[in-house]
């Protein structure tokens, strides 16, 4: 069964008057050693002398292999996004330690690779392989720009719970720090709302 990920565009909705939090960046973190051993452990054999049949059976073998580790950590991931959600962080915002800019009016929250790169780390780090799903599903995703810029709140609203757990995580997973939003130089909080779309065909 194959899965088309698409966006819509993103909303943003109003001014609400750590990137990643340390347990995911934990489990990230001790999963970097085994993925990359494993896709040592296929760049190491030799397959000049392989016939294609044996090269597509060792690629399917390599791609097995990574696809369950991933599952493994995404369970991991899915634990510790339960916890962020009953134990939510506490940002701790000093004002002095961002000097307000000689500016007037509203400033929109700005990604350091901009909303298109924010929407592809979205993609890439959705993990969509062990959703039950047919056809179209779809969510919708509200979060929280804190003043320092980090992400909190993330909810996600639709009707597969699979999904909309992959999509808070996803999000929490994104890799960067926001240039918070402004009004008149100081910065304030702010409130997204992303709409996400799964097709299975």
């Amino acid at each position: 069964m194959k899965k088309y990920f698409s966006f819509l565009s993103i909303l943003i909705i109003s001014f609400y008057s750590s990137q990643q939090t340390e347990g995911l960046r934990l489990i990230k973190e001790k999963y970097i050693p085994e993925f990359e051993g494993i896709i040592s452990k296929y760049k190491n054999i030799t397959t000049s002398k392989l016939s294609k049949k044996e090269l597509k059976l060792l690629q399917s073998q390599k791609e097995k292999e990574l696809n369950a580790l991933e599952f493994k950590r995404n369970d991991e991931y899915l634990a510790e996004l339960a916890n962020i959600k009953a134990n939510p962080p506490v940002v701790h915002f000093d004002p002095k330690t961002i000097q307000p800019l000689n500016e007037k009016g509203e400033i929109q929250p700005i990604y350091p690779t901009g909303i298109n790169g924010f929407k592809q780390e979205i993609a890439d780090k959705f993990c969509a392989g062990n959703i039950n799903a047919k056809g179209k599903i779809s969510t919708v995703v509200t979060m929280i720009i804190e003043k320092d810029g980090s992400i909190v709140n993330v909810k996600a609203e639709g009707t597969n719970d699979d999904f909309n757990r992959q999509a808070e995580l996803a999000v929490y997973l994104t890799e960067y720090k926001w240039e918070p939003a402004r009004i008149n130089g100081y910065p304030v909080r702010y409130r997204f709302r992303i709409p996400l779309n799964l097709n299975f065909d």
